[in-house]
């Protein structure tokens, strides 16, 4: 791998554990005074029982990827003709807890790939999608000012995902929903 990637030092390879070896793409570089690269370093639970066992986390890409695999298999399995109505609508409603810039984002980001890249594999299966975001706060991105919160909501009204802001998730289990 590169020594120094601004230098242009590389050896113009590399690895992938699961598909040997690859060339590496075009690098260009690009021009900024700062850079700052700020993360979240752990994901918060607050007590909710179940979470650290059953959540997918996004802290890394791995946890993107992981996530991104639970969807396609959520989309599989609905599809199949063998997957009961009741169960292709839980496999298909996809809860986000937190209603911060992390949550957010991962909202309209889950969004966009159902409805532009997944839309062509499972054309029927799309409009059964709803995609909902808790959040124990009032307002959603409360950390920034209130203009953002509700351009995010008004934008995500349009685009059916539903925001529930004031609720607090008491449990998260395995498996699917269970209905009382």
């Amino acid at each position: 791998m590169a020594k120094d990637r601004c230098a242009g030092e590389s050896s113009g390879k590399i690895e992938s554990h699961k598909r040997g070896l690859r060339q590496e793409g075009k690098r260009w570089e690009v021009a900024y005074d700062k850079l700052v690269v700020a993360v979240g370093c752990y994901s918060q639970t607050f007590g909710t029982k179940g979470v650290k066992e059953n959540a997918f986390f996004l802290n890394d890409v791995g946890d993107a990827r992981r996530i991104r695999t639970r969807v396609l298999e959520c989309f599989e399995i609905a599809s199949l003709p063998s997957t009961s109505d009741r169960v292709r609508q839980q496999l298909l409603h996809f809860a986000i807890v937190g209603g911060g810039p992390t949550g957010m984002e991962s909202a309209a980001e889950l969004s966009d790939l159902i409805r532009e890249d997944l839309k062509k594999l499972y054309p029927t299966l799309v409009p059964m999608v709803k995609i909902t975001v808790f959040d124990v706060a009032p307002q959603v991105l409360s950390m920034f000012d209130d203009k953002l919160g509700k351009y995010a909501m008004e934008t995500f009204r349009r685009e059916g995902i539903e925001v529930r802001t004031s609720h607090h998730v008491e449990e998260l289990r395995p498996d699917l929903p269970r209905s009382k």
